[in-house]
């Protein structure tokens, strides 16, 4: 959400997910690369110059065409944990937190039972992470039943990485943000994102289509023993949702 709103924006160019480890593996590579700007139904030769960048030499791909402004008055992508953490992504990594001037803005999740329900219909029911053209329906004639100590891994990672980043960019410009914050109140919260990059304020519109609610009883076979496994943690209040 907050990405696609940047991506609106005249004065900022925000590209997707540019540090992609499907690119590395020749059977899962796409042309998707995520760049803004990048006509992907006729990408020609650009596509195959940008993906040798990124397999030869990461950092310098994230200096030449992640960070490169050109007309806007800034640039940047999406760097999730999952890439962030990623062995093929280590420099770049190292590059971005020994580089104190690049703005950071740290978006988060307090609903970290929403983030793992998410990823897990994204990747096994929808097939697709978000959509900007279409609401996707979530089928729930099949109950799925998940491992509640998946989950748990799920839960400690994240509070993991948000306290290992909050930590490595502490000597960066941070604004953190939250995912909750965005859709209590996208105007203000999208303020305060223009303001931390010094840009323009921008009437914007959410691009993103949330997916169909679904109640979390009818889609998971074993709602009541996750409920129950996590009856004494934080995330409790939002289970019970």
């Amino acid at each position: 959400m907050l990405s696609t709103a940047l991506n609106q924006h005249p004065q900022v160019c925000m590209h997707g997910e540019i540090l992609q480890p499907r690119q590395f593996n020749e059977n899962r590579r796409d042309d998707n690369l995520e760049f803004q700007g990048i006509d992907y139904k006729n990408p020609g030769a650009m596509i195959h110059m940008l993906r040798s960048k990124l397999l030869s030499d990461p950092v310098e791909y994230v200096k030449q065409f992640g960070f490169y402004v050109g007309d806007y008055k800034c640039a940047g992508f999406k760097f999730k944990y999952e890439e962030l953490s990623h062995k093929l992504f280590e420099q770049a990594t190292r590059f971005v937190s020994s580089q104190p001037e690049i703005k950071i803005i740290h978006l988060t999740r307090d609903n970290l039972w929403h983030r793992f329900r998410s990823g897990y219909i994204a990747k096994h029911i929808t097939k697709k992470y978000n959509s900007t053209t279409e609401q996707l329906d979530v089928d729930i004639t099949n109950k799925h039943t998940i491992d509640v100590e998946m989950i748990k891994r799920s839960f400690e990672k994240s509070i993991k990485w948000q306290a290992q980043y909050t930590e490595l960019f502490k000597h960066h410009d941070v604004l953190c943000v939250t995912y909750e914050n965005m859709m209590r109140e996208p105007v203000a919260t999208f303020d305060l994102v223009t303001e931390h990059l010094q840009v323009d304020s921008y009437d914007w519109k959410p691009k993103t289509k949330k997916i169909k609610q679904v109640n979390d009883h009818d889609l998971i076979e074993n709602m009541s023993q996750i409920i129950d496994k996590f009856s004494t943690w934080n995330v409790i209040k939002y289970l019970d949702d």
